[in-house]
């Protein structure tokens, strides 16, 4: 029989599963029915509503407005519930070519429906399509009533609930086991950060020598005896420390006025036993330090230092990042190339430590998707075929900025910077806070202690307490606790 077009209603329920119809994408079957007519009627319910032919219906909507033969069209009437709807949307789809979007609609309504048959709940995750209750047989029954495997479906399904935006890529710009695999890193490391998030800890500190505030105490002691910190109390160190025969702090027993290399070496060691002793089994340690020439020859006085303490104290070294000085102190040698770096050594006690770099990860320019550019030689499968271009998700949480970038070793960052809300330090060997900084972010939480055995002016303090944290420190030089302790205040101010 044939009905009006005006008496037929498109189903919502098909807008919703497959999306808006566009001309675009019928402009074949509109040809096709102008010249051979409709073959195959349309499906309705009692109510008109039409169940198949969805694209048939639009593509004569489009003809009738200018030729009268399509205004009738062929059509079946159908007892069909409205709860048993999707299946025959489904089915009357099945022989399409579908897009990832669609098929994890079906996904969706296909287990909503089940799903209220048996009482259960109707809210669809990829957890509950591999494991939920009802056995294997209602997944199997979905997948089997898409015509794919359980694996498409439950990996579709797991990149829609954690990357949704990802699936409209899938697979034109990349595959879908490409994508499964990228989204599950992500989320795994989400997952493994969550577990990981300890509860506020209670900072219990004897204050009684120090020079204290609301969030930091300064030690006016050496740091060769740290006794005022309990073992494993400190979840991050940054320091530098003195260089040897460098500098003169003003003081006759100062560390780095020792008459030979091995003797300043020694009794750095010292200082390291005790960062070693008060460091946290998953803490991390980050130590800058230069050298000096004697007799025309660089005395690699850091590396030395590193060595032993991985050697004699159990330190690991993950790694030696180089400061690379924008701003370098001039020099008037000839017969050698300007020296403008430091070194920073970044250790840990065991291969399991906190640190965290989605922190300083800023937006994206670029689109969700790149893909790889194939090399210049065009490498080549056992059949000879050349490898397809592949894809990479970008981290929905945004990239690390260039400056923070941890894919090199190198850190560029001008030299002695003072913060931006101190113009009066008068400190003879400071760091850069933006240099520092980065390292607190990613591996000091609010609450959790900050130490510098060498705190000089306090910028590693003050890097901490900005962070939520609290500070010790310990600074044989009176003038440099005071000028630490005024600025700390200013910026306790600031925070209230």
């Amino acid at each position: 029989m044939k009905i009006s077009l005006n008496k037929i209603k498109p189903s919502p329920l098909n807008q919703q599963v497959y999306g808006k119809i566009t001309d675009g994408e019928v402009a074949d079957l509109i040809e096709s029915i102008k010249e051979i007519g409709i073959l195959t009627p349309l499906i309705l319910n009692k109510d008109y509503e039409c169940i198949s032919g969805h694209r048939r219906y639009y593509c004569c909507k489009k003809l009738a407005k200018h030729d009268k033969r399509f205004e009738k069209v062929p059509v079946v009437i159908k007892d069909i519930s409205e709860e048993d709807t999707i299946l025959f949307l489904i089915e009357s789809n099945r022989q399409r070519e579908k897009t990832s979007r669609q098929k994890v609609n079906e996904a969706k309504h296909l287990f909503e429906y089940y799903g209220n048959r048996r009482g259960a709940r109707t809210d669809l995750t990829s957890e509950e399509f591999c494991t939920s209750s009802g056995s294997g047989k209602t997944r199997d029954r979905i997948a089997e009533d898409l015509g794919t495997s359980h694996d498409t479906i439950s990996r579709l399904l797991y990149i829609d609930e954690h990357y949704s935006e990802i699936v409209d890529q899938i697979p034109g710009n990349i595959s879908l086991n490409q994508a499964y695999l990228q989204v599950k890193k992500i989320q795994d490391k989400k997952l493994l950060k969550e577990s990981n998030t300890e509860s506020k800890q209670t900072i219990e500190l004897d204050v009684a020598e120090g020079t204290d505030g609301e969030n930091y105490v300064i030690y006016n002691k050496s740091c060769e005896s740290m006794d005022e910190l309990e073992d494993e109390s400190v979840q991050l160190i940054i320091t530098s420390p003195p260089f040897w025969n460098l500098r003169d702090y003003g003081l006759d027993n100062e560390i780095g006025k020792e008459d030979s290399l091995e003797e300043y070496l020694d009794r750095i060691m010292v200082v390291m036993k005790e960062c070693h002793r008060v460091l946290k089994n998953d803490g991390t340690f980050f130590m800058s330090m230069g050298d000096k020439w004697t007799d025309g020859s660089l005395m690699m006085s850091q590396h030395r230092l590193a060595i032993r303490m991985t050697d004699e104290l159990g330190f690991k070294l993950r790694n030696n990042l180089i400061w690379a000085k924008t701003n370098p102190k001039p020099e008037s040698v000839k017969n050698r190339f300007m020296h403008g770096h430091e070194d920073i050594f970044f250790f840990t006690k065991s291969n399991d430590y906190q640190i965290d770099l989605d922190v300083l990860r800023v937006p994206y320019k670029e689109s969700h998707i790149k893909l790889s550019l194939q090399p210049k030689h065009h490498l080549r499968n056992d059949e000879n075929r050349i490898y397809p271009t592949t894809a990479n998700i970008k981290d929905s949480r945004g990239k690390i900025p260039n400056d923070y970038d941890w894919q090199t070793t190198i850190i560029e960052q001008h030299r002695n910077e003072a913060p931006p809300y101190d113009n009066d330090l008068k400190h003879n060997a400071t760091f850069p806070y933006h240099l520092i900084n980065r390292f607190t972010l990613a591996c000091l939480k609010p609450s959790q202690i900050g130490l510098d055995p060498f705190c000089g002016s306090g910028t590693s303090l003050l890097s901490f307490i900005d962070s939520g944290g609290y500070g010790v420190g310990y600074e044989t030089q009176s003038k440099y606790v005071t000028m630490a302790q005024n600025r700390l205040k200013k910026s306790q101010k600031k925070l209230a």
